[in-house]
């Protein structure tokens, strides 16, 4: 349990090596794109589930609903905002803060499995990303850079303690949302 604080910063591993695979293996990043897109997608949707079912496992069932709701309509609002943002060539991605937000309340549960698992996923999701995105950002330090950052915004929503684990269902709708 000791070593549990270690995961989040272990998880952006994912993408300097996504990064460096992509610069290794341009060729066959190319060809194997579409198939890091599908992993991506697969990646979100299971944390998005795992999420969910965290959510109800560790909270009182109307702290739940409470934040599903909240968590639908933020999920709503922002991918509006988002595509509107991206219509006028602004390319972001809050990916990494909802899922800094998932590790914030794994850590707040104190469940040692979910941490575990939820750390995997970002691992295997950063790799997949910065690998399929490298192209396209020109360069890739900057999507580095920026994710780190927003990945660990939510942190400091682990000084309310038990009320945490709402941010499993602020994240949980947005990631869905962003596997169309």
């Amino acid at each position: 349990m000791d070593y549990l604080f270690l995961l989040p910063i272990a998880v952006f591993a994912g993408l300097p090596l996504g990064i460096l695979l992509a610069w290794i293996a341009k060729k066959e990043i190319v060809s194997g794109g579409k198939y890091l897109s599908l992993l991506r997608r697969i990646i979100i949707f299971l944390i998005s589930m795992s999420a969910i079912a965290m959510l109800f496992t560790h909270s009182i069932p109307w702290v739940g609903l409470v934040s599903v709701i909240a968590g639908i309509i933020l999920a709503v609002f922002l991918n509006i905002a988002h595509a509107r943002l991206e219509r006028k060539k602004y390319n972001f991605n809050l990916d990494y803060l909802f899922l800094g937000l998932c590790m914030t309340s794994a850590i707040a549960v104190l469940e040692e499995n979910a941490l575990l698992v939820f750390s995997f996923l970002c691992f295997i999701y950063g790799l997949a990303y910065a690998s399929r995105h490298y192209k396209r950002l020109k360069g890739g330090w900057e999507l580095f850079a920026f994710n780190s950052v927003v990945f660990f915004v939510p942190f400091p929503f682990l000084l309310l303690g038990d009320v945490a684990v709402v941010g499993f269902g602020l994240s949980a709708f947005y990631l869905l949302l962003r596997t169309r």
